[in-house]
């Protein structure tokens, strides 16, 4: 081990950063990403089915609508976080994604987030 924070400490600065953009300023999310990221969701056993980050629309179908906001809930997940090839992080995230379109009607979901957190340079 060298110098420098862990994994699991990376890894939880990564997703206070992360969830919090996603929920309040979706459309500041790009800054996660380069343009060749790939991203892919499903659910239940539906294959999953990549694309690229500019085609995904990820603040359209995470950062909600103005009549369908997301909310992040990580207090009943779990984050695991684990040194990959050349110093980067794998980093695996559950939690779930409360949908509330009108106050009396709420959708929560549980999801399962993996990234992969490579060094720049």
């Amino acid at each position: 081990p060298g110098g420098g924070p862990s994994p699991l400490t990376v890894g939880k600065r990564f997703v206070k950063q992360y969830y919090q953009v996603l929920q309040t300023n979706p459309d500041q999310i790009f800054r996660f990403y380069q343009p060749t990221s790939f991203l892919s969701d499903a659910e239940g056993s539906e294959p999953t089915d990549p694309s690229t980050f500019d085609s995904y629309g990820i603040s359209e179908r995470w950062g909600g609508s103005s009549t369908k906001k997301a909310g992040f809930a990580l207090d009943i997940g779990a984050i695991d976080a684990q040194t990959s090839v050349n110093g980067s992080i794998l980093l695996v995230v559950t939690g779930s994604v409360v949908f509330a379109s009108i106050p009396e009607q709420v959708d929560r979901k549980t999801f399962v987030h993996t990234f992969f957190l490579a060094l720049l340079g």
